[in-house]
């Protein structure tokens, strides 16, 4: 049985130590995540490796928050699917919030052997019907 907690604390873990090895192991070679930032969509490792260097080279100095809430886990045999609201926050060196941001994630899983990895990964937020903005909260 997969433990929604094995991945989220692994993926908070990766991103909270830029550990980009840890966060790209998480992932099947044929992952398919349906992103929010710059594409639209990326398939295979490759593409998951260069948007992981691209995000973790991006803070420079600050330091990366990351939790997650509302945890809901579905699974069968071989096939799990999961669904969260991830809070990221970037801080500076004295801990002070310099932005942050809540979204929603869905994740498709299956088992390799004895481990789950993903296999889809859709990140979203909603949108303002008043002015068509993001509502990152």
């Amino acid at each position: 049985m997969i433990d929604s907690s094995t991945f989220f604390e692994r993926y908070k873990h990766a991103a909270q130590t830029r550990d980009k090895e840890a966060m790209i192991a998480l992932y099947r070679r044929d992952t398919e995540l349906f992103d929010m930032w710059n594409a639209y969509q990326l398939r295979g490792i490759d593409n998951i490796r260069s948007m992981v260097n691209q995000w973790f080279d991006s803070l420079g100095d600050e330091k990366l928050e990351v939790d997650f809430s509302d945890i809901q886990l579905k699974q069968d045999h071989n096939v799990a699917f999961a669904y969260a609201f991830v809070h990221f926050r970037a801080l500076d060196a004295a801990g002070k919030v310099l932005r942050q941001m809540k979204n929603r994630m869905t994740l498709c899983f299956v088992k390799e052997g004895v481990s789950w990895r993903v296999i889809h990964q859709h990140t979203s937020i909603p949108i303002s019907t008043q002015n068509m903005q993001g509502i990152f909260e």
